[in-house]
Formats: structure tokens, C-alpha cells, sequence
């Protein structure tokens, strides 16, 4: 399998510089680039990564001067790490295995893809077996009832602070009669030091819009909002970027 490199462009990274990486590295033409989000080490940014198959190669405080340039150019080539690089290597091993060593054993579920694919792809996401769920309920694989039993069984609540019953809310709106519904998600994010939201949005903003529809479907909602506060503008560029292209 080709090698990747993959820069973490959130929010963080861009502060830390890791759009200026990616412009130096974009001027290789040689070289299988991928911009993600953040993976979660906001305090190691700019972070890139080499994935190979299954192993990853995970470094931190990558610069875009050149010898930093230059050595991620030779480990794409080469898979050696160089003496410049040796200090900043935080990971080497398995990709599965990461999240055991560096994130305390985190079982990610809906962060699973953010870092890995590039949010503004829509192809990425679809690789992952996204849409492949809505377009199963287009198809009346899934009934709107059967979804909802899915949802209830599964114990998700809302992660706002209240935790009420996901499934409760939805059967909630789908009995009601009425000839309009609609579905929002919440993404204002206003409770301090929150960034759930701004994660997910930056980072899988197709999964939000494939959730969105599936609750549109079990529920019988005709449209969907999505409100991204202000302060968010990278969350507000992606997620126009994902409506457009779903």
C-alpha cells in the first residue's frame, strides 16, 4: 500500500502552523498528501503523521523549515526516521494500537475518523462505510421503527449535560402530526471549555449530516438545521463544504 502523510489541520494545528506544512509539502509533487483534523494532541501541534497499511509513524512540533521538510520527504521514501526526527517521534506501531498508548486506552466512536480522513472529502468519508446506513433507509432496508429500536438498544443520550434519552426525543417528534418537522443540530457548544462539537464538525462533518438524516427519516421531519456558533469558523467552512457535497 502507498505511503501517506497526514497533517492535523484543526484548529489547533493551524495555530501551531501546520497550514504552512502543508504548503511546503504540497509543493512535493511526489508525495500522497492528506490535511485531516484534530486527532486530540492539541499540545504536541503541528503533529504529522506517515501511515503505512496498518503502521503509523507519529510525530510532534513538526516545522516547515526545510530540514523538517526535507527528513518527512525521506521517511515518505524511505520509511527511515531521521536523527532530526528521532526526538519528535510519539508513535510507532500498529494504527490500531495508538489510541491504546497515547490516549490512556480510548475507545473512540464518534471521533473514530477525525484525524484520519480529510473532512473536506467526501470520498474519505464514504470509505469508511459512510451513507452506506442512509442510503440503506432510502432503499427500505432499515425501517424508520427499526432505526429507532437500533438508537433506543444502543443507550444513546445527549452529551449537552442533561443525558436525555436520544431515542425518547425522536419517538417524541415522530408521533406528533403535523405536515412540517424539522431536525436541528446544536452545535452552539456554549457550556466553558466545551469543544465536543467543534471536534466532530471540523473533523467528520459528513457522519453530523448522515445522523442529521437518519433522525429526519425516523422521525418524519421534511428539513434540517444545523447551527454552528460564530467563533467556529472552520466548523462553519466544512460543514458548507459536506452540504454541498452530499
Amino acid at each position: 500500500m502507498k505511503n501517506k502523510i497526514i497533517v492535523t489541520m484543526g484548529t489547533c494545528g493551524i495555530s501551531a502552523g501546520a497550514k504552512k506544512i502543508v504548503n511546503e509539502l504540497s509543493k512535493r509533487t511526489d508525495i500522497n498528501l492528506k490535511a485531516t483534523s484534530c486527532i486530540g494532541m492539541c499540545s504536541f501541534e503541528p503533529t504529522v503523521m506517515m501511515e503505512s497499511g496498518d503502521n503509523v509513524k507519529f510525530f510532534s512540533y513538526i516545522t516547515e523549515k526545510a530540514q523538517d521538510i526535507d527528513d518527512i520527504v525521506k521517511l515518505y521514501g524511505t520509511g527511515v526516521v531521521s536523527d532530526n526526527l528521532k526526538p519528535r517521534l510519539l508513535f510507532d506501531g500498529k494504527k490500531k494500537d495508538i489510541y491504546e498508548q497515547l490516549f490512556k486506552g480510548q475507545h473512540r466512536i464518534v471521533l473514530r475518523n477525525s484525524g484520519w480522513i480529510d473532512p473536506l472529502d467526501i470520498n474519505d468519508y464514504i470509505e469508511t462505510g459512510g451513507y452506506k446506513f442512509l442510503s440503506d433507509c432510502f432503499k427500505d432496508v432499515h425501517k424508520p421503527e427499526e432505526v429507532l429500536a437500533i438508537v433506543k438498544n444502543s443507550g444513546l443520550r445527549g452529551r449537552g449535560g442533561a443525558g436525555f434519552p436520544t431515542a425518547t426525543k425522536w419517538d417524541i417528534l415522530r408521533s406528533q402530526q403535523s405536515k412540517e418537522k424539522y431536525v436541528i443540530c446544536n452545535g452552539d457548544e456554549g457550556d466553558p471549555g466545551a469543544f465536543m462539537d467543534r471536534a466532530v464538525l471540523e473533523g467528520d462533518p459528513h457522519s453530523v449530516l448522515e445522523g442529521l438524516q437518519i433522525a429526519a427519516y425516523v422521525t418524519g421531519a421534511v428539513r434540517g438545521f444545523i447551527y454552528v456558533r460564530a467563533e467556529y469558523p472552520i466548523a462553519v467552512t466544512t460543514i458548507a463544504k459536506a452540504i454541498e457535497d452530499a
